[in-house]
């Protein structure tokens, strides 16, 4: 085996530039996000703490004039705006890879900008495998 990546070198083979690669990632913290807010009242491994990928996050609500500033992480809403964005609410599980396309072609036709084209590699024109190259055409055999 290659210690080479596989596909295009340009994108690591993601398909992806690092803006879409990055806005993915956060689209998938607003889901988590929301997962959470959506299932607040289910039993959690550490009640009162956030999913752990977003307890390092510097969410902040800012502090009062006597009081520290408190962590926020998810909270009434979130739930509700990323089913918006997702086009539907999340699972038990949580949503899913099918919601963060969803919602990442949402954001991204929101900025004015075609998701078809924005964000896909230049190299490889998000085929970073060649799997969806059109194959040459070929001529049925002729009958004997």
């Amino acid at each position: 085996m290659s210690d080479e990546a596989e596909g295009c070198p340009a994108c690591r083979g993601t398909g992806h530039t690092r803006a879409r690669y990055i806005l993915e990632r956060l689209v998938s913290c607003l889901l988590i996000a929301g997962a959470d807010d959506a299932n607040k009242d289910r039993p959690r491994a550490q009640p009162g703490r956030p999913h752990p990928n977003l307890d390092g996050m510097a969410l902040h609500l800012p502090a009062g004039p006597h009081e520290p500033p408190d962590v926020v992480w998810s909270g009434t809403g979130m739930a509700e705006l990323t089913t918006g964005l997702a086009g539907r609410p999340p699972s038990g599980m949580g949503h899913d890879a099918i919601d963060r396309w969803n919602s990442t072609d949402k954001i991204v036709r929101a900025a004015g900008l075609d998701p078809a084209t924005w964000g896909i590699c230049p190299a490889c024109k998000g085929d970073p495998d060649g799997l969806l190259q059109e194959s040459a055409p070929t001529t049925p055999p002729e009958p004997t």
